[in-house]
């Protein structure tokens, strides 16, 4: 896996075989579900940094991480893996840069899923 690369669309096409038909159908759903919530996991993480709640940044950390690596989202999941270390260590520093680095990831990985989920509501 390349660490410069949003998603992992490999991870993608393994979900897919978990479903009735061709595995689109599961993969659109797990894609507007991650959508619709992601966006609440990062608000909630980055006001856990905001405020220094360890126990805030570590429950929205460890959602975020687990969502984002299941659907390809390595590089998120990574920084949600530090972020949930730091926080358990007792030591959120650097956590306004923290912050901004999982807002841009998150917002990166939310544009590449978004275009995947059109690709494959096209086909």
């Amino acid at each position: 896996m390349n660490d410069d690369v949003v998603i992992d669309l490999s991870i993608i096409e393994e979900l897919r075989e978990f479903g009735d038909d061709d595995g689109t159908s599961i993969v659109c759903e797990a894609l507007s579900l991650y959508l619709e919530d992601s966006p609440i996991q990062v608000t909630g993480l980055i006001e856990g940094l905001k405020k220094n709640d360890l126990e805030q940044v570590e429950r929205n950390a460890h959602s975020l991480r687990g969502s984002s690596a299941t659907l390809g989202g390595v590089r998120l999941a990574k920084l949600c893996q530090h972020l949930e270390q730091m926080s358990r260590q007792q030591a959120l520093v650097e956590a306004d840069n923290f912050a901004a680095r999982v807002a841009e990831e998150a917002t990166c990985l939310q544009n590449a899923l978004k275009a995947e989920l059109n690709r494959l509501s096209a086909n």
